[in-house]
């Protein structure tokens, strides 16, 4: 699946950001977001921000409540993308990164990174 297939007229998404993410400030992260989005004829309906702090415990969910609101909110509503500025927003290690791709196939949710114009995982079609 690429861009094409995720972004267009119509298409709604949900930004996430950090704060304190290696010296990008958060409007630039949102500026990065909403205009790879405005490209495609696509909004984002939606905008979850934390700040980067070391993990508690190793786990990514209790660090960043945010990102589990974003996750809990796309469950339950209608959407057709996350969009990050880059992967380093979504996770710090390899078990962070894990989880992320476990929800996003889980959950048939697409997220891109707006630096790379990219899918963080990219999703299998079924035909």
């Amino acid at each position: 699946m690429d861009l094409e297939m995720v972004l267009g007229p119509g298409k709604k998404g949900v930004f996430y950001g950090v704060r304190n993410y290696d010296n990008i400030t958060l409007e630039k992260q949102v500026h990065s977001a909403e205009k790879l989005v405005n490209s495609y004829n696509s909004i984002i309906i939606k905008k979850y921000v934390d700040t980067k702090k070391p993990l508690l415990l190793n786990d990514l969910l209790v660090t960043r409540k945010n990102l589990l609101a974003l996750i809990q909110w796309v469950v339950v509503n209608k959407c057709d993308f996350i969009i990050t500025y880059s992967d380093g927003c979504l996770y710090d290690d390899q078990i962070g990164k894990q989880k992320i791709k476990k929800f996003v196939v889980a959950n048939q949710m697409p997220i891109i990174l707006s630096t790379e114009k990219k899918l963080f995982h990219p999703l299998m079609i079924s035909y």
